[in-house]
């Protein structure tokens, strides 16, 4: 028997920490119910510039429909100040998510339903190398609501906000949904946000302080899912919610100490781990030459046993892997014998 994180949360965890990178057909594996659903991953890309203080900001709106604004951002017309709201900014742009595959209309008519899956937003500077300057402020507002109610100096003030400056890394701002804080975005809704009113739905915010004028690239990118009698190319979806309550524990555990980037994947995947092998029944590595004994061929990764009993048989305790109260059951069968423990052999991916 072969016990592994299903690959359905290993794509939604892959999502969810790099929305940008990670392909398409991701789902919310949480629901007891899986319904077959249209998997999309959509981006919207433009110009972003600082206004004529030198401030300027981009939010994200997880989005249903292909002719609402994914993103809104400054020009280099905009006029605010960083003691002002971001709301109060003047002459902002939208950038639409033009290559959704359903418009608003469809969607609230009742056709279509859609949740999002995962989202981000980031950007970075695209002026001349030698002009490089300011600072960049990334921010999710903890409770999903809108982020453009708050002032450069608040956001800027808060120890969970990612401050850095232009130029530090390849992308100069970058933060990414940590996931659902209710359980509407868990549902497939007929709006056009997934927060009511919609417009408490940008709560992904990048921002610069800098030089008036100067331009940032910025992007976001969004996986969704699409259910309804006239959808096409449905995908079969997964249920899986012990590995969904865990990847969303370890993805806002994150949040408590700075919003989630995609270079925190290596170390949330090893926390998410952890997290599982703290909830399930132990298991404990040992060498592979143990499993091959007991199941008499090759096998894939690392051998664990398990005996009869649940208790830890030899081998190194390091690292630890468990298996889900689903399972327990099925390995008391044994396939190999100790003595007159039963044993049991898991291979890891």
């Amino acid at each position: 028997m072969v016990y592994k994180v299903p690959d359905c949360a290993v794509h939604y965890f892959h999502a969810a920490v790099n929305p940008f990178e990670t392909e398409a057909g991701a789902c919310l594996p949480h629901e007891s119910f899986p319904i077959p659903s249209s998997k999309v991953r959509t981006f919207a890309r433009g110009t972003m510039q600082l206004g004529t203080s030198g401030f300027g900001f981009a939010v994200c709106t997880p989005l249903g429909g292909n002719d609402g604004a994914l993103i809104q951002c400054t020009t280099s017309t905009s006029v605010g100040i960083s003691s002002a709201a971001f709301n109060t900014y003047t002459n902002l742009q939208n950038i639409n998510n033009t290559q959704g595959l359903y418009t608003t209309a469809q969607i609230t008519g009742g056709a279509v339903a859609w949740r999002k899956v995962a989202v981000g937003i980031r950007c970075k500077y695209i002026g001349p190398l030698a002009n490089r300057n300011g600072v960049t402020i990334a921010y999710e507002h903890p409770d999903h609501k809108d982020s453009r109610t708050l002032s450069w100096d608040t956001v800027n003030s808060n120890p969970n906000t990612i401050v850095q400056r232009v130029g530090s890394e390849v992308w100069d701002a970058t933060v990414c949904d940590s996931g659902p804080v209710s359980p509407t975005e868990l549902e497939y809704v007929n709006t056009a946000t997934v927060q009511q009113p919609s417009a408490d739905a940008a709560y992904l915010l990048i921002a610069v302080s800098g030089t008036a004028g100067d331009r940032y690239e910025v992007e976001a990118f969004q996986h969704a899912e699409y259910i309804g009698t006239t959808v096409p190319q449905k995908t079969a979806s997964h249920a899986d919610p012990a590995s969904f309550s865990k990847i969303v524990e370890t993805l806002k555990g994150q949040t408590a100490v700075k919003p989630l980037q995609p270079k925190d994947g290596p170390t949330l995947w090893e926390r998410f781990k952890g997290f599982m092998s703290e909830s399930l029944p132990s298991i404990v590595e040992v060498g592979a030459g143990v499993g091959n004994m007991l199941l008499g061929n090759e096998v894939g990764g690392a051998a664990m046993i398990l005996d009869g009993g649940s208790k830890l048989i030899g081998g190194s305790y390091s690292p630890p892997f468990r298996l889900p109260p689903s399972m327990q059951e099925k390995v008391m069968s044994p396939i190999g014998r100790q003595g007159d423990r039963k044993a049991l052999a898991i291979a890891y991916r």
